[in-house]
């Protein structure tokens, strides 16, 4: 089918699907039972108040009919659209004894939507006011909305630019009737939701009772895409209605989950609302349970022009392409939180909404790769299966919901290249869910992929999101694709806006600061270019490594289509790192009371490098780093970095990423890492494994048994050493039978072989603990933090007679972790811990290879101990290289060979700078004009740090 016919035929169906089912459906329902009984209508659980699949979204009102509201309008249902929410109106009543998801809506968007149809109508009517048209669903003119911005459609007006924008404040401030009691109920139900905002973190509960507020007994768990997710709406409906609580409460919700982040940037999935603790295992990804709160950070900065905002999403966006980007750099992979380890081999569906936030973000290129992993899993299953492992390539949970995610991404990116691949994509989406889900009123979830079986059931989002970015990708002339305003879709598919006029007012002295800190910088996105094919510009099906993302879901090539490359040669893609960190200079502090670096006119000048630490960022579309952070400075797009050291040589050195400096409140001791990993499994009487393993960090105390050093300062793990002198890969777990603490009166179960006592924190100092345990019979022992607790912490013993527990060693374990094993203790289970070392991924070559060796060495001591290295006597290093990587001999031969071709590559730019870059530390002569700055000539991974200059002195 040619890509004209999809798009009419497309819209058709997409409208009469819309508006057909919402006239009919009035609340989360069954499309199988409408059939037979011509409506849907099902009711909240209420013998089972914990079906939270099915109360969460039943609050005893039309919450499909709610949903909907929103997608009428784009869709030219004018006529519909008001009736819907005269309906809506009429029928909907939050004040009732039900508990519901505290989450975002649709309301504000609808309100946004009808003010600006009735601003839309008073314009056409001055400029005729006999005017008629069709206000019926079929009425498919095009018209230009462009000159005052709203979501509906218009005609082009002859008015002034000025008087259209009175008129539209005017309007706005004081909408129909219709429109007020819309706006009413929107905060009727804000304030239903308050008191799920009153814990101590500022974190909400995840649920709360319309009518009574929190529930004695509600569960204190919630996730980070819950609390993020409320900013949006939050702002707008603070700054509509005046009352600033909203706003207050959903930013601190948003920023209590961002101050808990780990050292490496990293968001959690499930939290405590009333500790801010992480619940184990401490999993973080880009999908189900996270999702949102990325969102929310970019679209916060885009529609309310946010700084704060922007540069959390700058950290956050980092920090997942460094930490879950897969190693060929095409799906993202969920790791522990603190350490970045992979946990699990799943890719939920949810994530699919990724590639679109990167579209938004400006990264087209990594958009597109993303993308095509996500449309490769839909074109093997006629859908995307809620789960994919993509360790044995197959799905995992195999129904499918309805979901819009991959379908949002593909409309995003049509918008960014215009390729009509993405058409295509949305064709074949269109096709199968018209196959497989629709039914004679609606649209029923797939409960098998396979099988093709479903439920007797439809989502909202069905009508809200996955149909309405449909229809969008089709109507490209669509008045929503020609806005250009700061609008933006919230996650559950709403459009909505900050005017200007509801946007802070900024100090003088605020302005001054902002507009020295955005000089000279430019946040326009590279216009998109096709891929380069020998000189001709390619469609995405041409690219080199479209049939490559076919092998990663297991899907066969299709040789009759022509995909397969000019030479015959499968190209096997690699990630770029995302950044690295740097140092501009020797690893010294500078001089006390030195300020070394400063901020003119956007541009960030360093004065002394000493200590200096930076961040390069890989730049995808122009292959070339560029600083992206000195210390506490960003530097935004277009800014430069100069260095005015007058001792600067333009060597730059650089430090692995993942290398957490002081992960806990003191750095690694000689004998004692300052972390280690522990892994926790329910074991049967044979310490045979269970059940899942949960893994977190745990911090090592300062005395007691020597354990191995590991980290950056050591890597090698050596055989005949083990974490607490243990040579047992799993060691059972107890706690005492009196006396949790572990203290004086402390006695545990009789001994059966070796075992870790696990104990709480606090009664009595960390030495009386371990000499306890240990006259007990205990070879080590696990304390667990308090509820209260912020981080981890390194037990001491300052004062107590240490060569007592020389013999025992004692690690440190976040309060959930710890609970989570007493309880399973407690209920009678068998309980086992292993200890491991605290690795770090090797990423590529520069990030643990030749970057940790420019640490140690200046580019001549480095260049000399490279002329001393034998490949092929490495001996036993070559030997506990591999134990530590396991790879084969050669495959670590050839990396260090690479290795070292790298390092010499990164010499030879310093050799070729020589003696003419190192300028004497002299002052200049004030009549004498700046002299101009130059490019450093500093490379990673030989491509150019493009914005870093050298100012020599005059």
């Amino acid at each position: 089918m040619c890509a004209a016919l999809a798009v009419s035929e497309g819209l058709a169906f997409l409208v009469v699907a819309v508006v057909y089912t919402a006239s009919t459906v009035y609340d989360e329902g069954t499309p199988a039972e409408a059939s037979r009984r011509g409506q849907i209508c099902q009711s909240r659980d209420l013998e089972h108040p914990s079906n939270y699949a099915r109360n969460d979204v039943n609050g005893n009102y039309a919450v499909t009919h709610l949903d909907v509201l929103s997608t009428l309008p784009i869709m030219r249902g004018r006529k519909e659209f008001r009736r819907a929410i005269d309906r809506a109106l009429k029928d909907t009543k939050f004040d009732q004894d039900v508990k519901v998801q505290v989450f975002e809506g649709s309301l504000l968007s609808s309100y946004q939507q009808l003010v600006d149809m009735e601003i839309e109508e008073i314009l056409a009517h001055m400029v005729a006011p006999t005017h008629k048209r069709d206000d019926s669903i079929w009425n498919w003119l095009r018209l230009n909305q462009k000159s005052f911005d709203v979501n509906t459609t218009g005609i082009l007006l002859p008015i002034p630019a000025e008087q259209r924008r009175m008129i539209a404040q005017s309007h706005t401030a004081k909408p129909s009737l219709r429109a007020q009691k819309l706006l009413a109920l929107a905060l009727d139900l804000a304030d239903r939701l308050m008191p799920a905002f009153n814990t101590p973190t500022g974190l909400p509960w995840a649920r709360v009772n319309l009518k009574h507020g929190i529930e004695s007994n509600e569960d204190t768990s919630t996730c980070a895409a819950a609390a993020g997710s409320l900013l949006l709406e939050f702002t707008l409906l603070s700054r509509l209605s005046g009352d600033p609580k909203f706003e207050a409460a959903a930013r601190r919700a948003f920023l209590a989950v961002w101050d808990r982040r780990s050292p490496l940037n990293l968001i959690g999935n499930s939290i405590n609302v009333m500790s801010g603790h992480w619940y184990p295992p401490g999993q973080s990804g880009i999908g189900a349970g996270i999702d949102s709160m990325y969102e929310y950070a970019l679209k916060s900065a885009v529609m309310m022009d946010d700084d704060e905002m922007m540069d959390i999403w700058d950290d956050l966006y980092a920090a997942v392409m460094q930490n879950h980007r897969s190693p060929d750099g095409y799906f993202f992979r969920n790791v522990h939180v603190t350490i970045g380890t992979p946990l699990g081999h799943l890719v939920d569906s949810l994530s699919a909404f990724w590639p679109g936030l990167q579209v938004l973000a400006g990264d087209v290129e990594n958009a597109i790769r993303s993308h095509l992993y996500y449309w490769k899993l839909w074109e093997k299953h006629s859908a995307i299966p809620e789960a994919f492992n993509y360790i044995n390539k197959t799905a995992e949970w195999n129904g499918y919901p309805l979901r819009p995610e991959a379908i949002e991404s593909t409309y995003y990116l049509y918008q960014a290249t215009h390729d009509d691949f993405y058409l295509e994509v949305g064709e074949r989406m269109l096709k199968d869910l018209t196959r497989r889900t629709k039914t004679p009123c609606g649209f029923a979830v797939i409960h098998d992929v396979f099988s093709g079986r479903r439920e007797d059931r439809m989502e909202s989002f069905m009508l809200s999101e996955t149909l309405k970015y449909l229809y969008l990708l089709f109507d490209a002339e669509n008045a929503v694709n020609q806005a250009d305003s700061g609008t933006v879709f919230t996650t559950e598919g709403h459009r909505i806006r900050l005017p200007t006029a509801l946007r802070p007012k900024h100090s003088p002295k605020s302005l001054q600061n902002r507009k020295n800190e955005f000089a000279n910088s430019s946040y326009q996105c590279l216009a998109y270019r096709p891929y380069n094919d020998r000189g001709l510009y390619v469609g995405i099906k041409r690219r080199p490594d479209y049939d490559y993302v076919a092998t990663l879901v297991d899907m066969p090539l299709i040789k009759d289509e022509g995909y397969w490359s000019h030479d015959a040669v499968c190209q096997l893609p690699s990630r770029q790192p995302h950044h690295f960190e740097i140092m501009l200079g020797k690893d010294e502090k500078p001089s006390a009371g030195s300020s070394n670096i400063r901020r003119e006119h956007g541009n960030i000048y360093v004065d002394d490098v000493r200590g200096v630490k930076g961040r390069v960022t890989h730049n995808l579309q122009k292959d070339s780093f560029y600083v992206t952070s000195v210390d506490g400075f960003r530097t935004r797009p277009g800014q430069q970095v100069i260095i005015r050291d007058p001792l600067v040589t333009g060597q730059m050195q650089a430090r692995p990423v993942r290398w957490v400096e002081e992960p806990v409140s003191t750095v690694d001791t000689d004998d004692h890492p300052a972390q280690v990993v522990i892994r926790i499994a329910a074991t049967s009487t044979t310490d045979t494994l269970i059940d899942d393993i949960l893994e977190t960090t745990a911090s090592t105390a300062v005395f007691g048994r020597k354990m191995i050093p590991v980290g950056p300062s050591n890597p090698l793990v050596y055989p005949d050493q083990s974490i607490m002198g243990l040579n047992q890969e799993w060691i059972r777990i107890k706690r005492p039978m009196i006396d949790d603490m572990g203290c004086a009166t402390a006695i545990y179960p009789p001994k059966e072989g070796d075992f870790i006592a696990l104990v709480k924190r606090g009664g009595c100092a960390f030495f009386e603990k371990l000499l306890k345990a240990k006259r007990h019979g205990a070879v080590g022992v696990v304390v667990y933090g308090l509820e209260d607790d912020i981080g981890l912490i390194r037990p001491s013993a300052d004062g107590e007679p240490v060569i007592e527990v020389e013999d025992v060693g004692m690690v440190y374990i976040p309060f959930e972790m710890g609970k989570n094993v007493a309880e399973r203790l407690d209920e009678g289970e068998s309980v086992s811990v292993a200890f491991e070392a605290l690795e770090y991924e090797s990423v590529n070559i520069m990030d643990m290879d030749s970057v940790l060796n420019l640490l140690d060495y200046d580019h001549e001591d480095l260049k000399g101990f490279l002329g001393e290295i034998n490949l092929d006597d490495l001996g036993a290093d070559i030997q506990r290289l591999e134990r530590m990587l396991s790879r084969s001999t050669s495959s670590l031969k050839n990396e260090i060979k690479a290795w070292k071709e790298a390092v010499e590559l990164e010499a030879k730019v310093f050799e070729d700078m020589g003696e003419d870059e190192t300028y004497s530390n002299t002052e200049s002569v004030s009549d004498q004009p700046t002299p101009p700055a130059i490019p450093a000539n500093v490379t990673v991974l030989g491509r150019p740090v493009a914005n870093l200059l050298i100012m020599p002195p005059s």
